[in-house]
């Protein structure tokens, strides 16, 4: 059984509903479009409302905010960046040893602090 069938098939059972949002918000997220982003930040938000130390959703959100930032889809980024740089933080903290979690956290992480560095 494929990893996404196998997570759904559980995903199914009411105490991993966190799962089912998680899931729904990855799809979201492939999208790349404004609106599939949105959505994908509702859902995760309430997956994390489910579960505060749910690693992949609060990584994936980290990365919802990286997009945000890339699009231009908000005027004042400080907040954004602010959020993104906590919440893959706290993704870290909660899964320290989840290859999903590392990479994504790294990834917001290098792209929100990059602005903290002075230019060669």
């Amino acid at each position: 059984m494929p990893l996404r069938s196998a997570e759904l098939a559980s995903a199914r059972q009411p105490t991993c509903r966190h799962m089912i949002f998680f899931l729904r918000a990855q799809a979201d997220t492939d999208s790349w479009e404004k609106a599939g982003i949105l959505r994908a930040l509702n859902l995760l938000r309430q997956a994390v409302d489910r579960d505060p130390k749910y690693g992949s959703a609060l990584a994936l959100t980290a990365l919802c905010h990286v997009n945000i930032c890339v699009n231009g889809w908000v005027e004042d980024l400080g907040p954004v960046r602010a959020e993104g740089i906590a919440l893959a933080r706290r993704a870290v903290h909660a899964s320290d040893d989840d290859p999903f979690v590392l990479s994504n956290s790294a990834y917001a992480l290098g792209f929100f602090r990059s602005g903290d560095r002075p230019s060669p």
